[in-house]
């Protein structure tokens, strides 16, 4: 698989998600003392000491996702867990 360089602040090729209105899921749940934040659907996963911090910070890794990850990586992620659902 090839890896494309992150250019951070560049914004994501529109033929990545072009014509897709993502709607994400984000589960929190509370392990130890803090807390754990997981999209389902692109498989990200961040942590904080509380719920607004763990989502906050998962939020800011799925900016940094789209923004560093090729097309392909966007839409494979993407599409493998909307055909899981959708069996």
């Amino acid at each position: 698989m090839r890896r494309q360089a992150c250019r951070r602040g560049q914004p994501l090729p529109t033929d990545a998600i072009e014509g897709l209105a993502m709607e994400l899921t984000t589960v929190i749940e509370q392990e130890g003392t803090g807390y754990v934040a997981l999209c389902p659907e692109l498989d990200i996963a961040s942590q904080g000491d509380d719920m607004p911090e763990a989502r906050n910070n998962l939020q800011e890794a799925i900016e940094l996702f789209l923004e560093c990850a090729s097309p392909q990586e966007v839409r494979q992620r993407f599409f493998i867990q909307f055909n899981l659902i959708g069996q």
